[in-house]
């Protein structure tokens, strides 16, 4: 071997011949990630397999992450630097797909050139490093170490192949066994998860539902609690690397429920994204090129390219795939990174995905933003706790919270709040000259502006965005007070008790883990605080915000922008809970049982609240959208005597026609099916079901549209649907009847 031939030299020279064969290992890998790069971009221009771009892909993805995670970031766990080199890999993607999107647009050439920046940018590094390297001292003096310090190979040290021979009989015997029952666990939680899966996809469905609980089996959580037990077993006795593989499928299973159970979609704003994103695809932008969502449409058209499969895949698997890869793993090495046990740190990384898992299993711009807006938090925790070895920099933080906000302009807000104040106080910044009280004065200015700053932002912007008008309405702070701080008396229903139960004390559990949080790092770690201040911070603009009416948001969608900034501030209240966890005690051994069933209890709750629930006690009313939805767009589509017409009918409905044809016609700006959100048209249909037809409807119609045929549309789930049918039967000019689940009437 060749570190076994230099051995005998000098330890400087030593030391530095390693150094140059370490810079041409480096140097070496750049021909390899040239010849990746060349072969995808010849997929996309020429060759578009399938199977050859999921390949090159998956290899420009891994070795770019480890590549540029190696050059960024000083860390000896490669499994680490993978993880953050990914990340930013990601970022790199989605600010450079911004600035191209708004200044040229998402064209094959375009493409190519976003996917050579990432090479640019090593290649840049590396010569950093190589320079850096050159200029090292290399007399043995000057160096810090010893040469009984130097890490060497196995086969270099003498009888250390012995080692396990020296082992006593007895112990070597009990390795062993305890490997065996390891691997026994092991074959137990993969032979439950493919259970859960095989569960899963024999009940998919196209049919309309409104939770995926209506057509999964109540065995389903049982063999989930099961495999949660094992799971949380093994890392109890065992806490091994291969755990945060396990823990990565089991949050993978979690969050792909939606995934697998809606066939056709989950959700009514992923149809309008997907549609978004099949235009850009194919024309590379769509006009107006709107100040928002661009890094998630860029980020999924530039992987829909270099896969070349189909979009609405990437599209539905992105969320789910991407949280279940990083946030796990992630929790570990910062937990681990600030000193905390990695018995610990792996149970808490199998619990956290759990408290977010609303957000992660389907893809929208604010899900996307809000994976990244918890990783800026996990990195923002290792840069305040234990940054010794200067693995997280302001810069690394700057680019994420940038590219949050080229995801989603609100979620990007509190990302830049906290840079901006973790760079008043870092010791390289543009005020470095300032005094400390100086800059004490800037931080409580900063702070008060935060404040007010998002209902000032949402007002200029109704200035600027012709279809986003606000207005003052102070009597909605007393219905939201009333909607937050009242309690509802819950009925005993048998189990459902319990877990409903347990969604009501959530809030007063977070709160109570909070003031214990603060209590324990008043004094020790008072630079945690920056948590709770942007936490404070969100809440206080939630409730200034709640006063405003959204006039371009339908009624019951009125608290979503101040809903999204409480989710922000328990994100960052997650994170302040986390860091204080290290007084948790590690062993368990007479409640090993109890602490293990409870935990399972608590996560299988957790995956049955974060969906959609249909129930006794909770009835949501989102139904899905179904194959007779996609058969009715298709039979207007057939039976219209003109291309001059609009349809009525529900979300659902909406939602299929944006996906079998897109964003196809606008009368006077109003889309031809209804927007819940926005489209007057809606507020149309809801009046027409509720208090049958009128003429003056249909004339608002065709006013509002200039359209020569209106369509209505009704499923079977509608309010009073059947005597709905029978009276339109009545007076259209002709009704279609599809499965027997949906009516369309022809005016």
């Amino acid at each position: 071997m060749i570190l076994k031939q230099k051995i005998n030299l000098p330890f400087a020279d030593y030391l530095l011949e390693l150094n140059m064969m370490l810079n041409m290992q480096k140097n070496k890998s750049l021909p390899v990630l040239v010849s990746i790069f060349l072969i995808i971009i010849l997929n996309i221009f020429f060759l578009q397999n399938m199977i050859l771009g999921i390949v090159c892909s998956v290899l420009y993805l891994s070795s770019y992450s480890y590549i540029l995670g190696k050059n960024l970031f000083k860390s000896e766990n490669k499994c680490f630097v993978w993880l953050l080199g990914f990340v930013f890999l990601l970022v790199l993607i989605i600010i450079c797909g911004t600035i191209i999107y708004y200044t040229i647009g998402l064209f094959n050439w375009c493409i190519a050139l976003i996917l050579f920046m990432p090479l640019i940018s090593i290649y840049i590094l590396q010569k950093k490093h190589t320079c850096h390297s050159e200029s090292l001292p290399c007399h043995p003096e000057s160096l810090p170490c010893h040469p009984e310090s130097l890490p060497c190979h196995p086969e270099l040290v003498s009888g250390s192949n012995d080692k396990i021979s020296k082992m006593p009989k007895q112990v070597r015997h009990d390795k062993r066994k305890k490997t065996k029952f390891l691997f026994f666990l092991d074959g137990i939680y993969f032979g439950l998860i493919i259970s859960l899966f095989y569960i899963l996809f024999i009940n998919k469905t196209t049919n309309a539902i409104v939770s995926p609980w209506q057509v999964v089996p109540s065995h389903f959580f049982i063999i989930y609690f099961l495999s949660t037990c094992i799971l949380l077993y093994k890392i109890f006795i065992y806490t091994e690397k291969f755990n945060l593989f396990l823990i990565t499928l089991h949050t993978l299973l979690s969050s792909s429920i939606a995934l697998i159970i809606y066939q056709i979609g989950y959700g009514f704003d992923p149809f309008i994204h997907r549609a978004t994103e099949k235009i850009i695809l194919n024309s590379g932008y769509i006009l107006p090129k709107n100040p928002y969502y661009v890094g998630q449409y860029s980020l999924i058209v530039i992987l829909t390219k270099i896969f070349n499969i189909n979009l609405n895949i990437i599209d539905k698997i992105l969320v789910p795939v991407l949280s279940s890869i990083i946030i796990p793993t992630l929790t570990y090495f910062s937990l681990v990174k600030i000193n905390l046990e990695k018995k610990i740190s792996q149970i808490t990384s199998l619990i956290f995905p759990f408290f977010i898992l609303f957000t992660i299993f389907f893809t929208v711009p604010q899900n996307l933003a809000n994976i990244f807006l918890i990783i800026f938090i996990f990195l923002v925790l290792i840069y305040l706790k234990n940054n010794i070895n200067n693995i997280i920099k302001l810069n690394h933080l700057w680019l994420l919270a940038i590219a949050i906000t080229c995801i989603h302009p609100l979620a990007g807000i509190p990302a830049l709040m906290t840079v901006w104040l973790l760079s008043i106080k870092n010791p390289v910044n543009p005020v470095k000259n300032m005094g400390h009280r100086t800059c004490k004065k800037i931080k409580i200015l900063s702070i008060l502006i935060f404040a007010i700053s998002v209902p000032v932002i949402f007002y200029f912007l109704s200035f600027i965005l012709p279809d986003f008008n606000i207005s003052l309405d102070l009597s909605n702070l007393k219905t939201r007070l009333i909607s937050d701080f009242s309690f509802n008396y819950l009925p005993f229903h048998s189990f459902l008790h319990s877990i409903y139960f347990l969604k009501i004390l959530f809030p007063v559990l977070i709160i109570t883990l909070t003031l214990l949080s603060f209590r324990q790092s008043y004094k020790k770690q008072k630079h945690l605080k920056l948590f709770l201040i942007i936490a404070l911070i969100l809440l206080f603009n939630s409730l200034l915000l709640s006063l405003f009416s959204f006039h371009s948001i339908i009624y019951y969608e009125q608290n979503i922008f101040p809903i999204r900034l409480i989710h922000f501030a328990y994100f960052f209240i997650l994170a302040f809970i986390l860091s204080n966890l290290s007084r948790v005690p590690c062993k368990f051994t007479k409640y090993n049982f109890l602490v293990i069933t409870s935990i399972a209890f608590i996560a299988t709750n957790f995956l049955y609240l974060s969906y959609p629930t249909y129930d006794i006690i909770e009835k949501n009313k989102g139904y899905s959208v179904s194959q007779s939805d996609i058969e009715a767009v298709r039979k207007i589509q057939e039976i219209s005597d003109t291309d001059n017409f609009v349809v009525l009918s529900n979300q659902s409905t909406s939602a299929a026609a944006l996906q079998e044809f897109g964003f196809k016609k606008y009368y006077n700006n109003n889309f031809y099916y209804p927007i819940p959100t926005s489209s007057p048209l809606y507020k149309i249909y809801l009046d027409i079901t509720y208090n049958s037809t009128k003429p003056e409807y249909l004339a608002q119609i065709k006013n509002i549209t200039g359209a020569d045929e209106v369509f209505l549309v009704f499923n079977d789930y509608w309010t009073n649907f059947k005597k709905l049918a029978l009276n339109y039967q009545n007076t259209a000019k002709n009704s279609y009847n599809i499965n027997n689940k949906i009516y369309i009437f022809e005016y």
